[in-house]
Formats: C-alpha cells, structure tokens, sequence
C-alpha cells in the first residue's frame, strides 16, 4: 500500500495544477479502550493522552469534479499522568494521511473554490465531508514513578472521517474549520515490565485506538 500511494503520490506532482499548500493544526484526543493491568495489578484504566497535533499539505484537485486531494505529513504528541497509579505516559505519532475532500453540495461545481468570488450558497461551496486513509508511525514512552522511562514503538495504518468548511479570505487564502475522528485497529499498547505482574519484559495490549480531533486549515494558493 505504501508502495501504490508513493507511485500516486509522484504522478499527481508532476501533474499540471495550481499549487496550493496548507499547514494544519489540531488537538489530538485518542480514546483507548480499556486497558486491564497496571503496576502489577488487575485494576483497569482508561488512557487518554491529549495533546496538539500539527501538519502540512500538497493540494490537487479532479478537473472537472469537486473532489480535492490534500496529502499531508502529520506530527502529534499526547501526553497524560495518572496520579493514582504513579503513572506517566508521552506518546509521538508521525502520520502519513491521503485526505479526500468531496464537496457533496457542490460535487458538480465549477471547481474555482474553496474561494467564494462565484455566486452560489456559501453553505454549499464550504461543506465537505473528509475521508482520509492514512499510517502512522508510534514511540511510546511509559514512567512508573521514580523508575526509568522505557520506550516501545510500532506503527498501524488508520481510517480518518470528519467534517470541514471553507472559509475564504480571498482568492489566495482559506481558513477551513474542521472536525473528527480517526480509527487505529492496529494499534498496540506495549508496556513496560513494571505494569504487569509477571517477570516478562512487556505486555502488549492491541487494543485499537479511537482519536477525535477539532482544528483550523490554513490553504494558501498561489495560482489562479
């Protein structure tokens, strides 16, 4: 899959089209699942490590149809302390996502937007409905009070959905609010020894994660 993306990924830069670039920024907030050890007991917890996330993008667009392609190079960090067990946890994501932006009140378009100089319902031009497969590289680092912090790694290919809508400035600049969630089904919590109650080195949990995220796009255009 890498492969067959990275071949897109080569075409559509060489391809004849107005250049726009856009830089992303999100709050990250994966919900994990339930997770049934910690610090040599059967207790179970809830992680929820929050934190920034930030991002660039390359857009391109169909000629004819309102479906826009914004693959992007994504960094997020969560963090979270649970003070009850002595426990802390800082996890770096580095994502590759395909966004896919359908303009589903608009699929038939002229296509000379997200700027708003063409009449036409503003609602209608804006709105779209993002799905974006991507894969994302995982570092994970776990402290369980004063011993020192061991790190785990792994990655998982995801599926992202989520809403946007175009706000244009002018007819170079859009700001695009923009919300929703991201799947891992991959994803596997690897933690040190010291959260089971056994003398293996870890205990992994593929658990899958859920992430919400809410944010601003920034798309600057740099051709009419």
């Amino acid at each position: 899959m890498i492969r067959n993306l990275a071949i897109c990924l080569s075409i559509a830069f060489t391809l004849p089209l107005n250049a726009q670039i856009g830089f992303n920024g999100t709050y990250f907030m994966p919900q994990a699942e339930t997770l049934s050890t910690v610090n040599g007991t059967d207790e179970g917890f809830e992680l929820q490590a929050n934190g920034p996330a930030f991002g660039i993008n390359y857009w391109f667009r169909l000629k004819n149809k309102r479906i826009e392609f914004l693959p992007e190079l994504n960094y997020s960090l969560s963090k979270q302390n649970l003070e009850a067990q002595d426990f802390d946890a800082k996890i770096q994501f580095f994502n590759f996502y395909f966004n896919t932006r359908i303009y589903f009140l608009d699929f038939g378009g002229d296509c000379d937007c997200p700027t708003f100089s063409k009449e036409g319902p503003t609602l209608e031009k804006g709105l779209f409905l993002q799905l974006s497969p991507g894969y994302s590289y995982f570092k994970q680092e776990y402290q369980f009070g004063e011993e020192t912090p061991e790190d785990a790694d792994g990655s998982s290919f995801s599926l992202g959905a989520g809403l946007g809508f175009d706000l244009g400035i002018n007819d170079f600049v859009t700001i695009t609010p923009m919300g929703g969630l991201r799947y891992l089904p991959g994803y596997t919590w690897n933690f040190p020894k010291s959260s089971t109650s056994t003398d293996e080195p870890a205990a992994s949990e593929k658990k899958g994660l859920m992430a919400w995220y809410v944010g601003l796009h920034l798309g600057l255009r740099f051709e009419k």
